[in-house]
């Protein structure tokens, strides 16, 4: 997810520190269950997928591993899906293979389209970061 926040914690306390620092790793797990609400529900494993990896000391990203994370968000223009991936997805979704040929004509036709998830995820976070920062003298 696209932003970044570098905060100095010169002449703070210790409580003053813990504090934030909760309440920044509250805002970047709940960016995450507001990606896992926004996302498809009916496309595969994608909720499972976005997940938050941690980098050091409070440096956090929100991403999501599957394949098919950036059409679902962005859509696609027409392309020939491979077709055994869409009949196994209908089969365990449905119960009938014969609807993975019906999205996969959809998707030779009209592409995927968008269903963006991790976009209103990032504009929560963004405005409960601002408040974070205001609320803590940033």
């Amino acid at each position: 997810m696209g932003f970044k926040a570098k905060v100095s914690y010169e002449d703070k306390s210790e409580e003053f520190i813990n504090s934030f620092i909760k309440r920044f790793r509250d805002i970047v797990f709940a960016t995450q269950s507001r990606a896992r609400f926004y996302a498809p529900k009916n496309i595969g494993n994608l909720t499972k997928q976005i997940i938050v990896l941690v980098h050091g000391d409070n440096k956090y990203e929100i991403v999501s591993n599957a394949n098919y994370s950036a059409a679902m968000e962005y859509g696609t223009k027409p392309f020939t899906a491979p077709i055994e991936p869409l009949k196994e997805w209908a089969k365990k979704k449905f119960g009938n293979e014969e609807i993975g040929w019906a999205v996969w004509q959809k998707i030779r036709k009209e592409g995927i389209t968008s269903h963006p998830y991790m976009t209103p995820a990032r504009d929560y976070a963004k405005k409960e970061m601002i408040k974070l920062f205001r609320e803590f003298g940033g």
